[in-house]
């Protein structure tokens, strides 16, 4: 850590200990995490509104620190100077009102999984999430060893005041406040020998934690989930009004009250007549002079001891409990670990399984029923209190008393919990209609068939126990969090479990082969999915040099690019392609993206320029010699950026001229031998509200490019509008290096084993035969159009359920079904379709721009009428084969098998089935951020094109389909039996493939409507011949 952009630094409070503690042993599991949500009206000038924030955040110095290990092997804090707030921007506007708060729902979830490292300030996050035009839904997310409930108020208050006054142009001086530093003097100050005292006479004789109840069945424990849940409940008004005046009448706290309460079910629940439970206090001593205004974490988690006798009425038994909180509060300042210490529980067990906290901590709402201020906060709410307990109850007062419970679900189900706040309610209840009632009459409310069930902890290996690890399984674990973006893994965790697909795979694989220098095959990840299962499968490897699948791959050289250089295999047929339909635009690449926020475009222009000249491809051309492509590499040239207003256009119209504007620039004609082969247009709709259009050939882009593109533009844009260098390191090779490196590496033995490979596969394999609406015509004509499509987010759950239990990914579960699904329409048996696979296996490769995928081309035959489990078998050996032999280029497969090349169309495959898992950065920065923006597609290079992604909403996708040979309803019908299959998949998965169901409900109707109308035919014909049977003479 740079000393000139510290502050200051001190030590810790007991409270800020416990949690640092309990933060680095449960990280991601949503710990201590605090989440503050509202809504907010007016129309919001971002740019302020971050403003304010990071002016708020320089004015209090908790806000800007870090927590780190010290030099004595104890944490302390540290302030920073400066520091950036993180914030994020999405438009959800397109959504409807039920999306929008399904959205918000996953986002809050996803965004406390993502916690805080506590070495890197700051320790909160803003997110705005936009909803209708002056409607916003802010979510402030900070770690709670930050601050306590106590200091939300005044920040809020402090942002709201200082927003308004940079609105307005004025300057705002917040109100001098005590630095929390000053709170850890005074604790230091404290005299702990008088706190021990009290703390050990006050649990003399307690040995164990009062538990929750009688511990249910072993078998139900191994059931219980994981994880915390929270179920909410109220007191209705009345009730609660009369509570109060009850509290009033007899001198009590409402405090005492709830302790009162909860310590009487906590006795009944453990038949136990001396409990113990964890309460919250505030920790701000009045002595110290501004407390009431200093931002920081003051409150502390202690242990209330009460003990009752049935026959003691309850007000005098409730003011000796408040008594005793009332000697409590001198020493509440002593952390709660010492408070353990000094007790006879043992360190191995909890002081306390439970933890009420009584949220009466002051709010100022002035600022907020001020009629002139620009900003409205409504539907306030906050998302906390998941502590390291098993049961949390959080109480908080008002017109209706509120009552939330933080459980850990594997102590207990939802039904106990449910139990339990409807026992707190009949009691509070009951002492408004009856305050004169004993303990043991209230007690004997909860019936002995009502005393809550909870589970045995089930310790959890991978955060309670340290596991040993070999020097491989930890170069392994680390690769698997890199890729997988996951901290605190295990080495017995499933890496298709955790998110992982073949595209994560593969990165994973070049990796390993780094550190090992032996070509690791991609199906041993699938064979050997755990960390503790690969580290064997490779030392095996490692022993067993002579039977080794495949030939390590060399390293990547670097050239001299200043003359004339081979394509690459994929671009060579691209040029080909090219020059066989000079007017085609059906190999172009766009990209693009809607920009909401104050765009600087010359910032953005230097961001593309700086991507241009980092990328040698994209200032690439190609030019004939002697009848073959040659590249050369040509000097950075400023990238021309036409800036389009549309908001000449009347607003309705705007959005149609973009994509107008859109499928014109996705319809521009290249020519490869001139320069540059990327062109950009943007386009601006409103004040905050650009489109940037960027195409460019497919020679020098895909898919993965596009994603690189994005990140990089973003990244580079961040550092030029703050008149900062661009922070990307060099990168270590170009493309031009990997063509050379492919075309050295594909010879000799290498080519031969591929291409050996592959004759096998593909021998006496034949294009799939649709029944098409229109008949092919003899030279291909690529034109096309999209329709785009989604499944349930239930069916796709259920799909990558099943594709986990089967142990394969989602993409082979999704292939299979719809290899049956063309069985079923075509009868044939032999399937043959193709996958565009990402052919990055070199580390070098993966933040490279260029033209690496390649067609891998999937056969399938399913053959004997197999069940669906056996044909899921089947496609899961093939596709793993292909992926060990994906380094063969389309074009030379092509060769190898003297595959026919007919006018145009791509030989054999003539549809492809593509699951795009490739992670395009719609991101946020420098106050803009990036949202998809879809232009018309009208080109097809085959006779359809399924693309599949996850979203958070499920399966989504579309189908690029030749409109020469098919209608659009057609394409439609496709796409609903395809989800009909699916559905009948996950409904019976052991179902033999001609079971399986595919019609949808309008083809059943219509079948039923034909046969009856057959029927009554039948019968109709039936009645005519007898009559004439009957009137016939002689009869």
């Amino acid at each position: 850590m740079n000393k000139k952009l510290v502050e200051t630094m001190y030590m810790l409070s007991p409270a800020q200990q416990g949690m640092f503690y309990e933060t680095a042993q449960n990280a991601g599991s949503g710990l201590h995490i605090e989440q503050f949500i509202c809504t907010l009206e007016g129309d919001i000038h971002q740019e302020l509104f971050v403003q304010a924030w990071q002016l708020v955040t320089q004015h209090y110095a908790i806000l800007r620190t870090a927590f780190v290990w010290g030099s004595k092997n104890e944490p302390i804090q540290v302030v920073m100077r400066q520091v950036e707030i993180p914030f994020l921007y999405k438009d959800w506007r397109a959504f409807s009102t039920q999306e929008q708060a399904s959205k918000l729902e996953d986002f809050l979830q996803q965004d406390r999984s993502n916690g805080f490292k506590l070495a890197r300030p700051p320790l909160m996050r803003l997110a705005l999430l936009q909803t209708s035009q002056t409607t916003y839904e802010f979510v402030w997310t900070h770690h709670h060893i930050l601050m306590d409930g106590w200091c939300c108020s005044l920040i809020q208050k402090d942002f709201l005041l200082c927003y308004e006054a940079l609105i307005k142009g004025q300057t705002y001086q917040p109100t001098a406040h005590r630095p929390y530093r000053d709170y850890i003097s005074w604790l230091q100050q404290q005299d702990e020998s008088k706190a021990e005292e009290f703390w050990r006479k006050s649990l003399q004789g307690i040995q164990q934690p009062t538990p929750l109840g009688k511990v249910a069945s072993h078998h139900a424990a191994e059931h219980a989930q994981e994880g915390f849940g929270t179920l909410d409940t109220q007191l209705d008004t009345h009730t609660s009004e009369q509570l109060q005046q009850r509290v009033r009448q007899q001198r009590l706290t409402l405090n005492t009250l709830f302790q009162g309460v909860w310590a009487l079910l906590l006795s009944r629940y453990s038949q136990q007549t001396d409990v113990l439970f964890g309460i919250t206090v505030s920790g701000r001593p009045p002595e110290l002079t501004g407390i009431e205004k200093m931002v920081g974490l003051c409150i502390n988690t202690l242990p209330v001891r009460a003990t009752l006798s049935a026959e003691q009425p309850l007000w005098p038994w409730l003011q000796q409990l408040q008594a005793y909180n009332l000697e409590l509060r001198q020493f509440e300042y002593i952390s709660g670990g010492k408070v353990h210490q000094w007790s006879q529980i043992q360190g191995g067990m909890p002081l306390y399984e439970s933890l009420l906290v009584v949220e009466n901590y002051p709010v100022d709402n002035s600022i907020l029923q001020k009629k002139d201020h620009l900003l409205e906060m409504n539907a306030i709410r906050s998302v906390g209190a998941q502590t390291k307990y098993p049961l949390t109850l959080l109480v908080i007062p008002g017109q209706q008393i509120s009552i939330r419970c933080v459980y850990e679900k594997q102590r207990l189900d939802e039904q106990t919990v449910h139990t339990i706040q409807k026992h707190f309610l009949q009691i509070l209840a009951a002492i408004a209609r009856e305050p004169e009632s004993t303990i043991g009459a209230l007690q004997q409310r909860i019936t002995t068939q009502e005393l809550p069930q909870i589970h045995r902890e089930v310790k959890l290996r991978k955060i309670q126990e340290p596991e040993e690890h070999s020097p491989l399984e930890e170069h392994l674990l680390t690769i698997w969090q890199e890729i997988l973006g996951k901290s605190n893994l295990s080495i017995q965790d499933n890496f298709f479990k955790l998110g992982g697909h073949s595209l994560l795979a593969t990165q994973v694989i070049t990796r390993i082969r780094q550190i090992v220098q032996i070509e690791v095959p991609l199906r041993a990840l699938f064979e050997a999915p755990t960390i503790s299962a690969l580290a064997q499968y490779i030392t095996k490897l490692q022993q067993n040099t002579t039977d080794q699948p495949e030939i390590l791959k060399p390293a990547m050289q670097i050239i001299e690019h200043t003359n004339p250089l081979q394509l690459s295999f994929a671009q060579q047929r691209l040029w080909f392609a090219q020059q066989l339909t000079p007017e085609s635009s059906s190999y172009n690449s766009p990209v693009f993206v809607r920009i909401h926020g104050e765009l600087d475009r010359d910032s953005l222009q230097r961001a593309l320029n700086e991507i241009v000249r980092r990328h040698e491809v994209l200032r690439t051309v190609y030019r004939e010699v002697n009848g073959h492509p040659l590249q050369l590499v040509l000097p950075a040239e400023p990238l021309a950026l036409p800036y389009i207003d549309l908001r000449t256009f009347p607003p309705e119209q705007r959005e149609q001229k973009a994509l107008e504007f859109a499928t014109q620039e996705g319809q521009h004609l290249f020519h490869l031998e001139e320069s540059p082969l990327i062109r950009t247009v943007l386009l601006q709709l409103q004040h905050n509200e650009y489109v940037l259009l960027t195409n460019v050939h497919h020679i020098a882009f895909d898919a993965w490019s596009a994603g690189i593109f994005l990140r990089e533009m973003l990244t580079l844009y961040e550092a030029y509008i703050q008149d900062k260098p661009s922070p990307l390191a060099e990168l270590p090779a170009q493309y031009a290096d990997f063509a050379y490196w492919q075309r050295s590496w594909l010879q000799g033995k290498e080519l031969e084993r591929l291409i050996a490979y592959w004759q096998k596969q593909l021998r006496g394999a034949k294009a799939l035969e649709m029944t098409t609406d229109h008949p092919r015509p003899p030279v291909a004509v690529f034109e096309g159009a999209s329709q785009p499509f989604a499944f349930p987010a239930v069916l796709s759950k259920q799909l990558q359920a099943l594709s986990q239990t089967e142990n394969v990914t989602l993409f082979m579960t999704l292939l299979t079904a719809f290899n049956i699904l063309l069985y079923r329409l075509t009868n044939q048996e032999d399937i043959v379709l193709g996958t565009d696979i990402a052919n990055r296996t070199l580390s070098e490769t993966e933040l490279m721009i260029g033209f690496f995928v390649n067609l891998l081309v999937l056969r399938t035959n399913l053959g004997g009428k197999p069940g669906f489990q056996e044909a899921l078998k089947r496609v899961r050996q093939m596709v793993l084969e292909a992926y060990a032999h994906q380094d063969l280029p389309f074009e030379k497969l092509v060769d190898a098998l003297h595959l026919e090349r007919t006018q145009n169309y791509t030989p054999l495959v003539r549809g492809l089935f593509v699951m795009q898992n490739i992670p395009l950065a719609y991101d946020q920065a420098a106050g803009i951020s990036l949202s998809p923006f879809q232009g018309e597609l009208v080109t097809a290079k085959f006779d359809f094109v399924i693309f599949l992604f996850e979203t958070e909403q499920g399966l989504q996708g579309s189908i690029n389909y030749s409109t020469t040979l098919f209608n659009p309803e057609t394409i439609t019908n496709l796409i609903q039996r395809f989800e009909v299959l699916l559905q009948s998949i996950i409904a019976n998965p052991e179902a033999q493939i001609e079971a399986l169901d595919f019609q949808t409900e309008q083809e059943k109707a219509s079948k039923v409507a034909e046969i009856q109308m057959q029927n009554n035919i039948r019968r109709k014909n039936l009645k005519i011949a007898r009559r004439e049977e009957i009137s016939i003479p002689g009869k």
